[in-house]
């Protein structure tokens, strides 16, 4: 991991734990507030919401513990199982209206 790289894996987990604590009263103030702290440039250290996102989700995972992580697991699955009926509708229309 470069510099930039740990920068942002720095600032995304404050950012996250400053939305936790309620620091902040969004994802950009709370990273640009992480920037400040960690004192780099936004350009260099700004994580994605997605980067953020995951550390949040690891900050509430290890408050709550392990069964928060087996139920985010849970949900995640039966959000792809749900994609994956709608997916297969879809094919199951296109092939009937397919010509023969």
């Amino acid at each position: 991991m470069n510099r930039d790289e740990g920068a942002r894996e720095e600032v995304a987990r404050l950012a996250a734990r400053y939305l936790r604590e309620r620091r902040a009263s969004s994802a950009d103030a709370a990273i640009d507030l992480a920037i400040r702290e960690v004192g780099v440039t936004a350009r260099d250290a700004r994580p994605s919401l997605a980067r953020l996102r995951a550390h949040a989700q690891a900050l509430e995972e290890s408050e709550r513990g392990a069964a928060s992580r087996e139920q985010r697991i849970d949900a995640t699955v039966d959000e792809m199982l749900e994609v994956l009926a709608l997916l297969e509708e879809a094919l199951v229309v296109l092939d009937r209206d397919a010509p023969d």
